[in-house]
């Protein structure tokens, strides 16, 4: 049963006299080859598994450890085009482009962020969303939608340009920003009046709850003013806006689409069904 392995075996007197000590050193213990294989495999293979572990901590120094919940995801026909980038943040207590009164100017940078119009999609990826979406023209296969960052930033430019109204000294009852016609026309009641922000705060309540950004901002040492002072300029991890911004601009529907007319059953909501129609 132990025959395998090796065995003390006395020398004899003439081999103490006539043997050189490596013969004895050879002889006195042996490993079989299979057993040798054996260990060097099982060093090895530790070898490996350590210096993986070393390599993973490395990359990983720094990161925010992985969550262990998985959001949902629901489908989205820009999802083949976000990518991730480091941003950080500006105060804008330096100055914006996208900063101060409602010039001209000014409103052509808010408008060139977002204005990208309705996007199309094919019956198969709108078959796909969670919500139901209508044909734009009956039986020619263009469904409709906007998606949500750019309806979020049309809502923002509406109200940045409706605080001016409060102290800008050259807007009064009868002129402001609810019955100028730059960029667009605003009337006192209705969608394009208080409601229609109204709707806008809401939505853009929602839209910040719903991302929560736990980027922290910081209290640091301002050697200047010398004083502790809040920055806002931290570096965040953000979806590749310009990215999006392409997608939509190569899916831009320009064409004028009816709200009249029978559609097929891809735009129809059961009256109830909170999953597949808008509330």
């Amino acid at each position: 049963m132990f025959s395998s392995y090796p065995r003390y075996v006395p020398l004899k007197e003439d081999d103490e006299s006539t043997g050189s000590d490596s013969s004895i050193e050879k002889s006195a213990f042996r490993l079989p080859q299979p057993t040798i294989c054996i260990i060097a495999s099982i060093s090895l293979l530790l070898n490996l598994v350590f210096a993986a572990i070393v390599i993973h901590l490395g990359l990983t120094r720094g990161r925010c450890p992985a969550t262990a919940v998985s959001p949902p995801q629901l489908f989205s026909p820009v999802q083949d085009a976000i990518s991730y980038q480091l941003t950080t943040f500006e105060s804008g207590f330096h100055g914006s482009p996208f900063m101060g009164s409602p010039t001209a100017e000014v409103d052509r940078n808010w408008k060139q962020l977002y204005g990208v119009g309705n996007s199309r999609l094919s019956r198969g990826e709108a078959r796909h969303l969670p919500n139901k979406t209508i044909e734009a023209i009956a039986g020619e296969g263009d469904y409709l939608v906007v998606i949500s960052v750019f309806h979020d930033l049309h809502c923002l430019d509406r109200l940045r340009q409706s605080t001016w109204y409060f102290y800008d000294e050259q807007w009064n009852e009868t002129y402001n920003p609810f019955t100028i016609s730059r960029p667009e026309t605003y009337s006192r009641d209705g969608l394009n009046g208080i409601i229609h922000l109204d709707h806008c705060i809401n939505i853009l309540r929602q839209s910040l709850q719903c991302s929560s950004d736990v980027t922290p901002y910081v209290f640091q040492w301002d050697e200047k003013s010398q004083e502790v002072r809040a920055f806002a300029n931290v570096v965040h991890t953000c979806r590749n806006f310009d990215s999006i911004h392409d997608w939509a601009s190569q899916r831009t529907y320009t064409d004028i689409w009816g709200r009249e007319g029978q559609r097929d059953e891809q735009g129809h909501c059961r009256s109830g069904d909170s999953v597949e129609c808008l509330n």
